[in-house]
């Protein structure tokens, strides 16, 4: 595949332009002949730059950018993982759903295991975690949320077992919300007092507390923190009065973005509710921040000048300022809704340009803008959303040489020298028929090979692949057949296949606070490190459009991605892949062994003997541990010979250890949402939506002869005819264990059944495995029509679903007794690049 200019219009400069050939890699797959077929399709856009090589086609400036740039790569290897989860609003009893997809990165077989752990983040405890069986980038799975959970924030956090330089490669983050279905005893709220209008010397919050039917709740025991940490402001305990109420005066002078949260504990009647609630901070003044196109503001150039206006905290703030050069007022300019705006700019020598914000968001505070350059060049794009050409002007104070790349830090599109005889502003046209969908980058650099201006551009913005989702109506009463139908839409000569997960849920189980689509996080998050975009951003709205010309400004200028490129070494890339596999120890008598060890693991209905080292160490590799989901594998010192008892079996699980650590970095970066009232009352599902927990369905035929169901117990144990727990060559009739019995144990040796629980014994582990997922069972009201109501807000969810150009690939499911309004989101892969889409219906009341 070669990359070419097609149209050059620039009579003043002299070009030189190399070819240069785009490799490749394909990654193998071994699973169904379709998914085989469709992921050496797709993943060929994800794949990991290769070595370039010296070819004759190279300029030897060319092959020594090109080798910084494969340098860098290795030295920062970018890999993306995401996960599509069905929801982000659960209850304390209820499944969550996913996919997971490896984007970029070697999706291949020493990716074996993704770790799926809920995060608490009122505390930075792991709730729950579990381990699933990953195969070529792709992971599925769901997790049963336990009826303990106390209601509130929390965060779902997945990564592979793959490390590099001894840290999880990729961590995808996913903010949730817990509600809870137990009707509390009480319910507290806080609420900001007037102070937060005006700037007053302390901060009132008001605690009420009362029943639910609006009784107060006198004495009521409070503990509350400001801060927390080595910034903790301020702490203490109090009741509530007569009136069920209790204020808490904050001094606001300081408080700082660091320890304005404040924390609030209430008992009473048995029960204990929490609230947490992010104070404003006053003294801290807006931030604007200038970002010139191309890099630089250059005198006598005129220049595209964005601008962002930011909080304190980072949120992002509508304003209108006026632009002065000097005392002079020169325009008044504005952001939009996401605190973004442009305006140009003709920098005079010997002049200062300034900006004053207007409005209740002014102090009277003069930002400066960035100081022009004496010498240099500048580039404009006119519309940084481009199709199939992309226009640049170039402008320039004087002659000189130049050299212009098309990029993306990895690849070198297209490349060519310029010569200015003059000072000049030239239009160049380029094609990107060679250049993949997404972000690149075009830069200058000057006759040194010093980057002087860069700009970012969308490239095949109308080559976006979605799916078109579809229902036979628009309206449905409860417990009615939906039928769906998904189609690939856009360019099906480029968009060959795709494989999506498709979920249906109750439209308010989303909040579109905490919404991540796949485009969104591909092209924004990781592409071009965007910290704040929309929902659903990658649309022909022109709202949209607006922002993401505005984002493709702000973050068009990586002056340091450059100097660490261009620093790149070959002998700063090594990198130290290793993969997270669970260990253990063996002790005899409680010191470790002097020889090596004979063991046994036998899970689902298999066993496997293996051995420890000599100081009796082992290693339970992520192949040997893949199970059914809620399985435990049984691990013991093996031998007919051998007393058990005097051994005991150490587990040191790594996935573990690195959740605890995600929870307390995740923790230290979640904020809450800087709203007035907080109240218990949100983390409360309504009556008449309280949840029935759809169970897993294991599906037989009448030819099954395997002992699931009445003879194993709920840890799958059993045991055979031969009084063997767990026999691999028997599972046929046989028994369930019973607590306290003997049994004999496959490898030899007896073994005394500690229960459906953790093995207490140390000679005999149980060690939880890597789960293979479960299919999605919904109702079926043809089948069976129960009398009692069935609130289940994610009616429908599928996993690697296949959609192919030119065809419908249709599904059927029921509506719950949920009414109102339901989404369906569909998401996933394609063969050239990421697709979304979704659809409503309202569901109503049947007879």
């Amino acid at each position: 595949m070669y990359c070419r200019l097609v149209r050059l219009f620039m009579s003043d400069f002299s070009l030189a332009l190399p070819e240069r050939p785009f490799k490749s890699k394909t990654i193998t797959v071994k699973r169904v002949i379709l998914i085989i077929i469709f992921l050496c399709a797709c993943f060929d856009g994800f794949t990991q730059e290769t070595d370039p090589a010296s070819t004759d086609s190279l300029s030897e400036k060319s092959n020594e950018l090109s080798r910084k740039m494969y340098y860098y790569n290795l030295q920062k290897p970018s890999a993306t993982l995401f996960v599509h989860f069905d929801k982000n609003i659960y209850t304390n009893n209820e499944s969550v759903w996913f996919s997971a997809y490896l984007l970029k990165g070697m999706a291949n077989e020493a990716y074996s295991a993704l770790s799926v752990a809920l995060l608490n983040n009122a505390d930075s405890t792991v709730a729950m975690q579990e381990k699933f069986l990953m195969a070529n980038g792709l992971a599925y799975g769901n997790m049963l949320l336990p009826d303990s959970l106390p209601a509130g924030n929390y965060s779902l956090i997945a990564f592979s077992n793959q490390l590099v330089n001894g840290v999880p490669e990729d961590v995808f983050v996913q903010p949730v919300t817990i509600k809870s279905v137990t009707e509390p005893r009480f319910l507290a709220s806080l609420k900001l007092g007037d102070s937060l209008k005006s700037l007053q010397d302390t901060i009132r919050v008001a605690l009420k507390v009362n029943t639910k039917d609006f009784r107060v709740v006198r004495d009521a025991e409070v503990l509350y923190t400001v801060g927390k940490g080595k910034q903790l402001l301020l702490s203490g305990k109090a009741k509530t009065d007569f009136w069920g109420e209790y204020k808490i005066a904050i001094p606001a002078a300081k408080l700082n973005a660091s320890n304005s949260l404040l924390q609030v504990q209430v008992k009473a009647d048995k029960e204990t509710r929490k609230l947490r609630m992010q104070l404003p901070v006053f003294d801290t003044l807006p931030k604007m921040n200038f970002y010139p196109e191309g890099g630089y503001m250059v005198e006598q150039l005129p220049v595209v000048v964005a601008f962002e206006v930011t909080a304190a905290s980072g949120e992002p703030l509508p304003a209108i300022a006026l632009l002065y050069e000097n005392d002079l007022v020169k325009d008044t300019v504005h952001t939009d809704a996401f605190g973004i705006g442009k305006f140009r700019v003709k920098a005079l020598p010997g002049k200062k340009y300034t900006a004053k914000l207007l409005g209740k968001t002014g102090t009277g505070k003069a930002y400066e803008l960035p100081a022009a350059l004496k010498e240099g060049a500048a580039i404009h794009v006119k519309n940084a959303i481009a199709n199939d050409t992309v226009y640049i002007k170039l402008l320039t104070q004087h002659a000189g040489m130049y050299h212009m790349l098309l990029h993306n830090y990895k690849q070198v599109y297209q490349e060519f020298d310029l010569q200015a005889m003059q000072a000049v502003s030239k239009e160049l046209s380029f094609s990107l028929a060679e250049v993949p969908r997404g972000v690149v980058a075009v830069t200058l650099l000057d006759s040194t090979g010093k980057p002087c201006a860069e700009r970012m551009i969308f490239a095949h913005y109308d080559q976006r692949p979605v799916v078109t989702v579809a229902t036979d109506s628009s309206v449905y009463a409860t417990r009615k057949k939906v039928r769906l139908s998904l189609r690939i839409a856009g360019d099906t000569t480029i968009t060959k296949n795709a494989l999506v997960s498709v979920a249906c849920v109750q439209e308010n189980r989303l909040d579109l606070r905490k919404a991540q689509d796949i485009e969104s996080y591909f092209y924004f998050k990781h592409d071009m490190a965007a910290t704040q975009y929309p929902y659903r951003p990658l649309s022909n709205d022109p709202l949209i459009l607006g922002y993401l010309q505005n984002i493709l400004l702000v973050k068009g200028w990586r002056k340091y991605t450059w100097q660490d490129m261009q620093a790149a070494k070959p002998e700063d890339t090594v990198q130290r892949r290793s993969s997270l596999d669970v260990t253990g120890l063996v002790r005899k008598y409680e010191k470790p062994v002097k020889k090596p060890t004979p063991l046994v693991i036998i899970h689902t209905s298999s066993y496997k003997f293996f051995s420890t080292d000599s100081s009796g160490r082992f290693t339970l590799a992520n192949d040997s541990m893949v199970m059914e989901q809620g399985k435990k594998a049984m691990l013991t010192v093996a031998g007919n010979n051998v007393r058990k008892s005097d051994y005991g079996i150490e587990i040191n699980d790594p996935f573990a250890i690195w959740n605890k650590k995600l929870a307390v970095e995740n923790t230290a970066n979640w904020e809450e949402p800087k709203v007035p009232v907080q109240d218990t009352r949100f983390t409360l599902i309504p009556n008449n939506e309280k949840v029935r927990t759809l169970e897993t369905v294991v599906v037989s035929t009448k030819n099954d002869n395997s002992v699931y169901g009445a003879t194993r117990n709920a840890c799958g144990d059993y045991v055979c005819m031969y009084n063997i727990l767990n026999c691999p060559n028997h599972t046929v009739g046989g028994t369930m264990p019973i607590e306290g019995h003997t049994y004999s144990f496959p490898g030899g040796g007896k073994i005394v059944y500690a229960g459906c629980n953790e093995v207490a014994h140390d000679n005999v582990v149980s060690v939880k495995g890597i789960y293979m997922h479960k299919e999605f069972y919904g109702s079926d009201y043809a089948v069976a029509n129960p009398t009692e109501p069935e609130y289940i807000s994610t009616i429908f969810w599928k996993h690697e679903a296949m959609l192919t150009p030119q065809a419908e690939t249709t599904f059927s499911f029921y509506t719950s007794d949920i009414t109102g309004r339901f989404k369906i989101v569909v998401q996933g892969i394609t063969s050239n690049g990421v697709i979304y889409g979704e659809q409503t219906f309202n569901v109503i009341k049947g007879n």
